[in-house]
């Protein structure tokens, strides 16, 4: 009985140790395909928000969408809202969260890389300097006229926002481009 249980706690401790493995390479996973997990502060996601105007009914995206609070905010505001996050251990808090929100926001394991974004209306990013410039090369091409996109802190490398707002009691600033 005794080798039983020693067995049984060797083998939960293996698998309690695969699942963190794997947390970790997932997370570091995000990073590489566009950003470390780093939540929205309530006052960007306000301005944000803001900036993406009247959301009924329009095609929003946030890609890289993290614990999904900007895809709830906008489903409130009646978008057909879509995240995508490629880290499982943050994929999974979002859905904990949108079972939690009742959100109608939609959460997808998806990298921003695989995802048709042709029919967006508006767009959140927050991605690292480099995936914003193969953002710019790789996506924008794709995008129809008039899509919005809204980033949090990062430029693209080779288009000039049309508003930039400083929110300098965050040292915070959100980006607005439209295509």
């Amino acid at each position: 009985m005794f080798y039983f249980f020693f067995y049984f706690i060797i083998a939960i401790i293996i698998v309690i140790n695969i699942f963190l493995a794997i947390g970790i390479f997932s997370f570091f996973k995000g990073a590489l395909y566009g950003a470390p997990f780093v939540p929205t502060r309530k006052k960007i996601m306000e301005k944000m928000m803001e900036l993406a105007g009247n959301m009924k009914n329009k095609n929003i995206y946030d890609l890289g969408c993290g614990d999904g609070r900007l895809v709830f905010a906008a489903s409130e505001k009646k978008a057909n809202a879509i995240g995508l996050e490629i880290s499982y251990p943050v994929y999974f808090l979002a859905l904990a969260r949108k079972f939690f929100t009742h959100s109608s926001g939609e959460i997808k394991h998806k990298s921003l890389w695989d995802e048709n974004l042709e029919n967006a209306d508006v767009i959140f990013l927050y991605l690292l300097p480099k995936m914003m410039k193969k953002f710019e090369q790789e996506k924008i091409p794709t995008l129809k006229k008039g899509c919005k996109i809204i980033s949090n802190g990062f430029s693209f490398p080779n288009i000039k926002p049309i508003q930039e707002i400083k929110i300098s009691s965050l040292q915070g600033r959100v980006l607005v481009y439209e295509i």
